[in-house]
């Protein structure tokens, strides 16, 4: 499985891949990002994520991605 985070100026959206196949798609703010992200790292077994980013995430944020 894949996690792609787009981080946007006002939201972040996160989808969950199995090969081509979308299986999640959620969109969050800053405010609710960690609690997103631990949530589909307690539902699907994610192996690689890619981040793309024209907004700000915090290196928190981003520490909390490493899998």
């Amino acid at each position: 499985m894949h996690l792609i985070i787009d981080v946007g100026n006002t939201r972040i959206k996160l989808a969950v891949f199995d090969g081509d196949a979308l299986q999640i798609l959620e969109t969050c703010t800053s405010h609710t990002f960690l609690e997103h992200i631990t949530k589909l790292s307690a539902s699907y077994r994610v192996k690689k994520a890619i981040v793309s980013s024209v907004g700000k995430l915090d290196e928190v944020h981003l520490r909390t991605v490493q899998l």
